[in-house]
């Protein structure tokens, strides 16, 4: 079984992923703002646009990087728990999301 291995996100406030019902993705990451669109494909969610966004440097500690590219490497999801659990490609491991 693949194991975790995510880095931990140090202020959850700072990192976010929230789906509108009109397709698009509204996500904070750190210190910027993104806007992308989404479907759901079967058991996938797929990001079709990775569109506009703040272009803030946040730090040498920020994950922003991170999380946006793990969030674009998301393969399949499932719900658990009354939480959005989105599976990573390549066993990369998961990003965990609480309503």
């Amino acid at each position: 079984m693949p194991r975790d291995t995510a880095p931990r996100l140090p202020a959850v406030a700072h990192y976010t992923l929230t789906l509108q019902e009109d397709g698009t993705a509204a996500i904070v990451a750190d210190c910027n703002q993104v806007s992308w669109t989404y479907e759901w494909v079967d058991s996938h969610l797929v990001f079709v646009t990775m569109g506009s966004g703040t272009l803030a440097a946040c730090g040498e500690d920020s994950l922003d990087q991170e999380y946006l590219k793990r969030l674009r490497d998301t393969a399949t999801y499932v719900m658990a728990d009354g939480k959005l659990h989105l599976n990573l490609k390549m066993d990369a491991g998961n990003l965990v999301f609480a309503p």
